[in-house]
């Protein structure tokens, strides 16, 4: 029997994108004419349309990133069939006041570098839900996962597990089920 691992709460999914610089000055001017918000432009699919994006999405110059917040309230449930093997609380993965780690753990990064071809900026929503869903095979051993967790930065206040290795593995999830709380930009700089 395979073993699945959920975790459940509040994440953030996050694209880098950029525009060149002239639709990013187009960008401006109507922004600033109809006194409008950032995510009022950049969320709104009719507006993307009349540059050529059919989403928000269309615009990342990577694939997206989701990170699964390390607080009091999220959990991780690993589970083979229906019997619990380990739930823990996301916070877990950052103690450091226990003479050893309950779990292994691996910091990561995400670069966000200045653009060299126009504007760069990313678009990024907060979710509540089963973030994510991994399946194993059935030999499945704790001590091979190794959660790989991002440190704050700009719009994370808190860590995050941004993704799961299983022995030399990254695992890749199977599905989600979540509820966009809200939707935000974050601007990062142009040439």
């Amino acid at each position: 029997m395979p073993v699945t691992i959920k975790c459940f709460g509040e994440g953030v999914r996050l694209w880098l994108c950029e525009t060149s610089t002239e639709i990013w000055s187009d960008w401006q001017s109507i922004r600033e004419d109809n006194e409008l918000e950032w995510e009022e432009l950049f969320f709104n699919l009719s507006f993307l349309k009349k540059y050529g994006y059919t989403h928000w999405s269309d615009m990342a110059v990577r694939k997206e990133i989701k990170v699964f917040l390390c607080n009091d309230t999220n959990k991780i449930e690993i589970k083979q069939n229906r019997k619990v093997l380990e739930r823990m609380r996301s916070r877990d993965l950052n103690l450091t006041e226990t003479l050893f780690p309950l779990y292994q753990t691996e910091d990561v990064q995400i670069e966000f570098s200045k653009s060299s071809n126009g504007a760069l900026f990313i678009l990024y929503q907060l979710e509540i839900g089963t973030f994510a869903k991994f399946e194993l095979p059935d030999h499945f051993d704790i001590n091979q996962l190794n959660f790989q967790v991002i440190n704050p930065f700009g719009i994370l206040d808190q860590k995050g597990l941004m993704q799961l290795q299983y022995k030399t593995k990254i695992l890749k999830s199977t599905g989600d089920d979540t509820l966009v709380r809200s939707s935000r930009v974050l601007f990062i700089g142009s040439r």
